[in-house]
């Protein structure tokens, strides 16, 4: 997790998934779905989260398609000014079969303070951005992995070929 995400800004687009206001126990499903299948996401914050309180959010993948209906990975992420960068990396059970990948919010906190037997609950919302590059980044990406994976089997093949080493 990072607190960067100017730095991304100039490579792609943000894709917005939703903006909802967790709630402690129950666990929220942003409107969007995930399309692009990347790994990268914004977290944005706002309402009155920092004022008196402990409190942040867990984040989980969820998959669905064809006999999927599961749970994938989540993480815990503090509410900040600044957007927050995420990085979830799709369960590699569930990669080759390419399922609908959501998310879900759930509102945690550390210990809850009352004032006069009330409870002092913090009211925020949470904005999920998924990050898209730009489509000539793609192909340059993947024309340096293509490269990658030509030298690399150049340089097994040339090993291969080696005589063995003298006993």
């Amino acid at each position: 997790m990072t607190n960067s995400p100017i730095l991304l800004d100039g490579l792609g687009e943000w894709r917005n998934l939703g903006t909802l206001t967790p709630t402690y126990g129950n666990w929220l499903r942003f409107p969007q779905p995930a399309e692009q299948g990347f790994t990268t996401f914004r977290v944005t914050f706002t309402g009155d989260w920092y004022r008196g309180g402990w409190h942040w959010i867990y984040l989980r993948e969820i998959y669905r398609g064809g006999s999927i209906d599961n749970e994938g990975k989540w993480v815990k992420v503090y509410p900040s000014e600044s957007p927050k960068i995420v990085y979830l990396n799709t369960s590699d059970e569930f990669n080759y079969l390419n399922p609908q990948r959501s998310f879900e919010v759930l509102k945690a906190h550390k210990y809850i303070r009352t004032y006069g037997g009330r409870f002092n609950d913090k009211v925020f919302s949470v904005k999920l951005e998924e990050f898209s590059p730009y489509p000539e980044l793609m192909a340059q990406a993947q024309e340096q992995t293509l490269k990658e994976q030509v030298i690399r089997a150049i340089a097994e093949e040339v090993i291969r070929r080696l005589p063995p080493p003298p006993s």
